[in-house]
């Protein structure tokens, strides 16, 4: 048992991203890798990744968690990482400018992305001396809500959505033990 859900200001909402075709294994490729949007110290398990087939090209994909996808054009494919799907496999999600001929795919890393983290109480839970916890999403650069001219339907609440996905695992509990890092079994947060 991973420890207890704590969910701090904000809605959960499924991904309502495109579904997945039928997942098929593709053959490895060489790769070359690209730095990521957000860069984030924690760094993934250093094995190479086996690759699923996410879609074609200026399709999406779903799956769970943070995953390494890439975008395979030409024989030559680019790596970058993303949480819970890819909406649209296309050059620019890659940062790249398309060029070359063919029809781009997209794939996926079989796993997700992890680190292990200390446990402070090894034993507790049947947790060992450490333990390995998928990477959480890398989260927003900046804020995520616009000015508009759209008034939308009058309504005497105000109020908006926003998806929360998992954003670290760890053994503190802000509630319960607040300031006090490594003071409690493993909890899994949400948002920021």
């Amino acid at each position: 048992m991973l420890g207890t859900a704590l969910l701090i200001g904000c809605n959960p909402t499924p991904n309502s991203s495109a579904t997945n075709p039928s997942a098929q294994a593709q053959p490895t490729l060489p790769s070359s890798e690209a730095l990521e949007t957000t860069p984030n110290p924690l760094t993934a398990t250093a094995t190479k990744p086996a690759w699923v087939f996410c879609n074609t090209e200026f399709h999406g994909c779903t799956f769970t968690g943070l995953r390494k996808v890439r975008y395979v054009l030409s024989g030559k494919a680019t790596v970058k990482s993303f949480y819970g799907g890819l909406n649209n496999c296309n050059a620019d999600n890659f940062g790249l400018s398309r060029g070359g001929d063919g029809a781009a795919t997209c794939d996926y890393a079989s796993s997700y992305q992890t680190k292990t983290i200390p446990n402070p109480m090894p034993g507790m839970g049947g947790l060992g001396a450490n333990v390995t916890v998928p990477l959480g999403h890398p989260g927003f650069a900046g804020p995520r809500v616009e000015p508009t001219d759209d008034f939308g339907a009058p309504s005497d609440i105000g109020a908006f959505r926003e998806p929360c996905d998992v954003s670290h695992f760890s053994f503190d509990d802000p509630l319960v033990a607040l300031g006090k890092p490594g003071a409690s079994h493993l909890h899994m947060f949400f948002g920021n």
